[in-house]
């Protein structure tokens, strides 16, 4: 099946039910816009203070935070409602109180708007039908992306809820995919600690470390969970990828191996290299991963900060990585005959070449930039980059086939990067990779 055919389904996710006919049936009474717009003004002057963080949030704000909530989600659930104008509303009204100007100040406020930005989405989502008012729940489900920046609690809790349980459908659990990317970062930790930076006895620490570890963790068991396709047919494997690359994208925002990984004490909490070193393993995925979702993986691996944590097997990421850029210029030059054609007989291309292969070639460079303190990585990482480049620039810069002989070298060179064994980590035991 070829990525366009993928990318038509995605589109059907995306909008899926905004072309159905609305039946007949029992649904949820629509607020009255006139009613949310004046509670929202009459909290309009403290609502600005806490967003400004000039003042501390007390336990009475709950009732701005939530007249703030219902007027951007409830408005979905308004028919004729300008939708576009909802989202970019309520992405101002986030950003506003997510500055970083007096910071501290406004986290009790935050927590106080997560909370119930998390109720109001949950009160839509549980009252309309998907066969009945597919705009409403398509609507307030891509709100969830920008609910997620405020990094909080209660909006983590819905998301990973709606991703685990099996009555949510693909549509709703596609944005809360989505969503999760909006939590990373990880708080990466510090093992060398001059300043206190990594203390394991700090409530704070401990919280967004769990935090994260579970927003990760969700991830990782989306992604990892075996599928058995052999009666399913070509559109819903198709749909299946496709979200399964959605949750890729997320993970591999993480910027860090894991949440915490070291050997003394012995501390393991949201794991992320083993589930996007999976990801490229010939074999390792059921059903096998595509090369759009290994790209998103690769990329993840490349970003990855692993200076303060020495437990991380870098070799075996850069190994990884290097069999799939291999992968990458093979399923290119397969695919040219099919798009560096003219006339009736071009095609649609796999996947989008020139933008992916400046992603890989700009991702060797944070590669070989992140083992900087890694002697023997730094080593491997950079003779990759070089034989990588060579290759990568033909497709990003000339959109031409690439040289056989420089694909040998790559393919040799990779070969020689191959580590001893396929443990993520040094000591803390995960399942092996399969190398070959």
């Amino acid at each position: 099946m070829r990525f366009a055919f993928s990318i038509r389904w995605a589109s059907f996710l995306l909008f899926a039910g905004l072309s159905l006919i609305l039946i007949a049936g029992a649904a949820a009474q629509p607020p009255i816009k006139e009613n949310l717009k004046k509670a929202y003004n009459e909290i309009d002057a403290r609502r600005r203070e806490l967003n400004n963080g000039n003042v501390e949030a007390k336990k009475a704000d709950k009732a701005v935070a939530d007249a703030v909530a219902e007027w951007h989600i409830y408005r979905a659930m308004i028919k004729f409602e300008k939708i576009d104008l909802v989202q970019i509303e309520f992405n101002n009204e986030i950003a506003s109180v997510m500055d970083k100007k007096n910071a501290t100040t406004k986290r009790a406020y935050i927590d106080l708007l997560g909370a119930a930005c998390a109720a109001k989405m949950k009160d839509v989502l549980e009252q309309a039908d998907l066969k009945i008012e597919p705009s409403t729940v398509i609507y307030a489900a891509q709100m969830m992306p920008t609910m997620a920046k405020l990094k909080q609690e209660n909006v983590s809790n819905l998301l990973v809820s709606l991703i685990e349980d099996p009555k949510t459908h693909d549509v709703v659990r596609l944005h809360a995919l989505k969503a999760l990317k909006e939590t990373m970062p990880v708080r990466i930790q510090k093992d060398v600690i001059p300043l206190g930076e990594d203390d394991l006895k700090s409530n704070d620490q401990n919280a967004k470390r769990k935090h994260d570890s579970k927003n990760v963790d969700t991830l990782t068991k989306y992604i990892n969970r075996p599928i058995n396709v052999q009666n399913m047919d070509a559109d819903a494997i198709a749909t299946m990828k496709f979200l399964r690359r959605e949750a890729i994208v997320s993970l591999a925002a993480a910027g860090a191996p894991a949440v915490h990984a070291r050997a003394k004490p012995k501390i393991e909490e949201g794991l992320v290299a083993p589930t996007l070193m999976k990801v490229l393993a010939k074999g390792a995925m059921q059903p096998p991963a595509s090369l759009a979702e290994k790209i998103e993986a690769a990329a993840g691996l490349c970003a990855m900060e692993y200076r303060y944590m020495p437990e991380y097997h870098a070799e075996l990421g850069i190994y990884l990585v290097g069999q799939t850029v291999i992968e990458f210029v093979n399923q290119y030059n397969k695919d040219y005959i099919n798009f560096g054609v003219f006339g009736k007989e071009k095609r649609v291309p796999y996947v989008g070449w020139k933008a992916d292969g400046k992603r890989l070639r700009d991702g060797l460079g944070q590669l070989a930039a992140n083992a900087k303190e890694n002697p023997a990585a730094e080593k491997s990482a950079k003779e990759l980059q070089a034989k990588a480049k060579r290759l990568l620039d033909r497709i990003v810069n000339d959109y031409q086939q690439t040289d056989a002989e420089f694909i040998e070298d790559l393919n040799r060179v990779v070969g020689q990067l191959r580590p001893k064994d396929g443990y993520t980590f040094k000591t803390i035991k995960t399942s092996a990779i399969p190398l070959d």
